[in-house]
């Protein structure tokens, strides 16, 4: 008996010890959208040894494309593509190959599109960063690009 009520109150500890931290790690919250503008400015600052002029010039750059830095996934900020609901989508029969077919071109239109804006955008961004960097700084930060382009 005696052995069973041990074991009882380990297995119980053990238990209460779990759930403690399943709540710790729930607890955890997602930075705001100012913490990670700061934060991305903070690593490019030292990353590159901005100075101060250049480091407010980057955190209104990195205000101004916020977007870039997290994007939900699931599409265009957690919408559907291009305004549209799953219900208002042309029904497809699920049996025919032709029908299979038009479907993948479909979304595959639909992610070509968002590539393309994202793209535009990380264009636009780069432009605009590589007036407030120096030649050396600027492409110190397109290499570091390419090896995590790379890396991908």
């Amino acid at each position: 008996m005696k052995k069973f009520i041990v074991a009882m109150t380990v297995a119980l500890l053990t238990t209460a010890g779990a759930i403690a931290q399943d709540e710790k790690s729930s607890e955890r919250k997602q930075p705001t959208k100012s913490e990670m503008i700061q934060h991305h400015t903070e690593r490019m600052a030292q990353r590159y040894s901005l100075t101060d002029e250049q480091k407010a010039k980057l955190t209104e750059l990195n205000t101004k494309y916020a977007d870039l830095m997290a994007r939900p996934r699931g599409g265009e900020h957690g919408r559907h593509p291009q305004g549209m609901k799953p219900g208002k989508r042309e029904r497809i029969e699920k049996d025919s190959v032709l029908n299979k077919d038009k479907q993948k071109n479909f979304h595959r239109e639909l992610r070509k599109g968002d590539f393309e804006k994202m793209r535009a955008k990380m264009d636009a961004y780069n432009s605009e960063l590589k007036g407030i960097l120096t030649e050396e700084q600027f492409s110190a930060y397109e290499n570091d690009r390419k090896k995590m382009m790379h890396r991908r």
